[in-house]
């Protein structure tokens, strides 16, 4: 029982039973079965514990649980596991989030390229619904060789060899086991998006007037 229930305060599971188990005892003495119910009342409705929540609390929020972009991110594994997909650890948050979000629609094109575009472009969380801002090549002299490009968030300049490394890991695991990429091109082939309007437009910060940006390996974006 919450140490901050006032020595007086009875249960209002009372207002639920026969008048006669709402009779108070001798004067002095505390009210036996209105104390009991509290520990009950603690468990099933929190008490307005903030800390604690009841039972009955939670399930009201159940369906909070059930949807990725509202449970909270140690449900996330358990959440994963509904959907059969393993979280990487090197994923962020808001990845794995996209990655629950998206994965049914992914898995029905999985093996295709469309399938590894969407997949790309949940993970870096640009046109996630479309793939628009990932690029597959198939040259026709070459069976089963492909290509990538990429517009990638601007934030991952801080940190492009991670996340070139992530990027590569992505595509060994989602291209089909007899297709093969050039693992060198990669790296070069990863472009920063400046300015999308409605995703990122933020003058100074993610969007440059003047000057092109260059990228290590020649490339401009």
């Amino acid at each position: 029982m919450p140490a901050n229930i006032p020595p007086d305060d009875l249960s209002s599971y009372l207002d639920h039973l026969p008048a006669i188990y709402r009779q108070g005892g001798k004067e002095g003495v505390p009210h036996f079965l209105g104390r009991f119910l509290l520990a009950f009342e603690q468990v099933l409705h929190g008490l307005g514990d903030a800390q604690s929540e009841g039972i009955e609390e939670l399930a009201d929020r159940l369906t909070t649980f059930l949807d990725p972009e509202m449970t909270p991110s140690e449900f996330l594994p358990w959440l994963a596991g509904w959907v059969a997909l393993s979280l990487r650890e090197d994923w962020t948050e808001a990845e794995k989030r996209r990655f629950i979000r998206n994965i049914q629609r992914l898995y029905r094109l999985r093996g295709t390229p469309l399938g590894l575009k969407l997949m790309l472009a949940t993970f870096t969380g640009l046109g996630a619904e479309n793939g628009d801002t990932i690029t597959i090549i198939e040259p026709t002299d070459k069976p089963y060789y492909f290509e990538v490009s990429m517009i990638v968030p601007y934030e991952w300049a801080e940190n492009i060899e991670r996340e070139r490394g992530r990027v590569i890991a992505l595509i060994d695991q989602e291209r089909p086991a007899h297709t093969y990429y050039n693992r060198d091109n990669v790296p070069q082939l990863l472009y920063f998006v400046t300015m999308q309007l409605g995703v990122t437009s933020t003058i100074g910060k993610d969007t440059i007037l003047g000057d092109p940006i260059t990228l290590p390996g020649g490339n401009n974006g």
